[in-house]
């Protein structure tokens, strides 16, 4: 078993390399080998992150620590684990940081990152699969955490020799029937044999399933499963039907490769060769020290590899000879002497029997658990601590805004100590108004007691919206997210689309600086101004505003950062958008067509601040209702970032 991990994690850095010059190919490339010829491995911070859990399983962390583990040790900044990591320096744990405030929940890097607990768990499919979870959701929700644990679910699952159609029937039987890669398993399966349905499928992924986002997490486990099914279970095979994809290839590749040397057979020395022996990480890793080669890396993840449980039944004992041991084991002294007694004097012939051929029972993929269904199928709305003997669960009913309306909370407390005795004590920001039940209290040791709590913020909000668990002597913080205070006018009218070149008022003034005093006349020449928004963040739900209308909206703050320098904003609806930086506009698009976000593309631009920046943002909506603006931005080191103060004064 530890053999067949090996394999893996060396197939995966092949993939990762193989996979990476196809990144973001629309057309399917059929491919002979590396294209081109690399001198060394590609480095990647998913495979950095395999170091990382390699340390959380020698420190014996629970999956709800593994965000934590992965803040301090990981400074991975790429695509959605940017916001996850920014809910994790926000206080805020797997799944809600994964979920909330997240533009980008079904990307696809969660699937490589927790194929690390599906290869070091063999048989125990609830532990492997509720760590891929916690993983997954660290930066995911929805499809991108659902799919990478039930890859990590079939994977422990497994025994060597599986077909590649008995472990997508693993995969899907651990999904939740509202997953969209349930859509796309008719057409997988659909021309398996067929030496051109690889290209089919992959060139006809956009057409079929417009909805899906190729870089997502649905086309990439789509591409590697394909590799997996139509390769005839030769790893190779696996690896460039992959590559040949395109989308998010690295990640798809470097899974395909993996999932195949794990079932079947490693990858050819030709595949690992050019690769080199050192192992290169990236610059993301921090306080830990990568392994020298590549070799050394398998190795490390290899002996994380914990002992097997009995899932796979044994070879069943020979019939015949079963049946013998038992009529022996059954027959009683009166039987032998009634038998010799009928037994003739001479000698009887004796019939020679050849032996019965062994019954062997075949492998098959158990249900899945009840357990693991509850747990993907539970709402991404909660985190979970672990302090002084207990396990608290922070489940937030209502968003967590330190900002009003009332604020629905639940805090839940099990007992994982000797100790039944509880102290406990809760308190918040002085001008917030709490009631609750949270008082010392017996908790029998394995159980939980409910306490339900309401919250109303103050009006304005306070500066440090956290609230504080005393138990047993030491806080735990609570977190709340401070408000993040613009502004909002509208609706100005938008007459068959012409609103997103018309010049409206907050447009006109110099430098977009604002004029908070100032009345507006808006569409239907209703009398509008500003009035304050509250947001958690990078989520803003504007569309209230337009009052079920075509419309303009303008989003206004006057800001001050942690310090001046080089910057992006990020800025993505569904309609028309326009965005200004102390004055200057940055980005302009006018598209109401439904597309997915990816960083670094027409939604985003750079700017430079000295310290205070005025933002204005204008949305355009047509007939039909818009989604929430994203709007974020990011510091010279790729973090998502948030003003340190608001400036805006009436």
């Amino acid at each position: 078993m530890e053999n067949r991990t090996h394999n893996a994690v060396l197939a995966a850095i092949a993939g990762v390399t193989l996979g990476a010059p196809r990144i973001g190919r629309n057309q399917y490339q059929k491919m002979n080998g590396y294209e081109p010829i690399p001198v060394r491995m590609a480095p990647h911070p998913l495979l950095d992150s395999w170091i990382v859990w390699a340390k959380a399983v020698a420190e014996e962390k629970s999956p709800a620590q593994l965000g934590q583990v992965l803040l301090e040790n990981l400074d991975d900044q790429s695509d959605e684990t940017a916001f996850g990591m920014m809910n994790l320096r926000r206080g805020f744990g797997a799944p809600i940081s994964g979920a909330m405030d997240n533009p980008l929940p079904n990307g696809a890097r969660g699937l490589l990152r927790s194929l690390f607990w599906g290869l070091t768990l063999p048989g125990f499919a609830e532990k492997a699969t509720t760590h891929a979870y916690y993983d997954a959701s660290i930066d995911h929700a929805g499809d991108g955490v659902w799919i990478p644990a039930a890859f990590a679910y079939a994977l422990s699952v497994s025994w060597p020799g599986m077909t590649a159609s008995e472990f997508w029937e693993a995969v899907s039987s651990a999904l939740p029937k509202q997953s969209d890669l349930h859509r796309i398993g008719p057409c997988l399966v659909a021309h398996i044999g067929h030496p051109e349905g690889p290209q089919e499928f992959a060139n006809q992924f956009a057409n079929r399933f417009p909805d899906l986002d190729r870089y997502g997490i649905v086309a990439t486990a789509s591409f590697a499963l394909l590799g997996l099914l139509h390769c005839n279970q030769n790893t190779q095979s696996a690896a460039l039907i992959t590559a040949g994809c395109g989308g998010q290839s690295d990640i798809a590749t470097a899974v395909s490769c993996a999932c195949a040397a794990y079932l079947w057979s490693p990858l050819d020395a030709n595949f690992l060769e050019p690769l080199g022996k050192d192992y290169i990480a990236t610059h993301a890793l921090r306080h830990l020290t990568p392994p020298a080669t590549t070799h050394d890396f398998a190795a490390q993840i290899e002996s994380q590899v914990q002992e097997q449980e009995n899932v796979i039944p044994e070879p069943l004992e020979l019939i015949a000879e079963s049946t013998e041991k038992l009529e022996a084991e059954q027959t009683t002294p009166e039987d032998e002497q009634a038998q010799s007694a009928t037994e003739p004097d001479e000698e009887r012939s004796v019939e020679t029997v050849e032996p019965a051929e062994p019954v062997i029972a075949a492998p098959s993929v158990p249900l899945f658990p009840t357990s693991l269904v509850k747990l993907l199928d539970r709402e991404p709305d909660f985190c979970k601590f672990e302090i002084n003997g207990a396990e608290l669960t922070a489940h937030y009913i209502d968003p967590p805004l330190g900002a009003m309306p009332t604020r629905k909370f639940q805090l839940l407390v099990k007992n994982i100590s000797a100790d039944p005795n509880f102290k406990l004590a809760l308190s918040g920001p002085p001008s917030w108004q709490m009631a609750h039940r949270i008082d010392d209290c017996v908790i029998p040791v394995g159980t939980e007691v409910q306490f339900p709590a309401v919250i109303q913020p103050s009006q304005p909000p306070v500066l440090d919206p956290q609230l504080r668990l005393q138990i047993n002597g030491l806080s735990v913080l609570i977190p709340f997210i401070k408000p993040q205070a613009y502004w909002v006018l509208g609706p100005f009218v938008n007459i068959e689309g012409t609103g997103f070149t018309y010049v409206h008022p907050p447009e006109k003034v110099q430098s977009k600086i604002q004029v908070w005093d100032a009345p507006f006349s808006g569409r239907s020449d209703i009398g509008i101004r500003w009035s304050e928004h509250f947001s958690s963040g990078t989520e803003f739900d504007i569309e209230p505003i337009f009052n079920q209308g075509a419309g303009v909206a303008y989003l206004y703050a006057h800001v001050q950062w942690n310090q001046p320098g080089a910057m992006r904003v990020l800025a993505h609806v569904a309609g028309g958008l326009k965005v200004w930086i102390d004055g200057v506009e940055v980005l302009s698009y006018h598209d109401a067509t439904p597309k997915p976000l990816r960083l670094g593309g027409t939604s985003t631009a750079d700017f430079t601040t000295h310290g205070e920046s005025h933002i204005l943002v204008k949305v355009v909506r047509g007939n039909s209702p818009i989604p929430p603006l994203q709007l974020a931005f990011f510091d010279e080191t790729g973090k998502v970032v948030f003003p340190a103060q608001f400036l805006n004064q009436k």
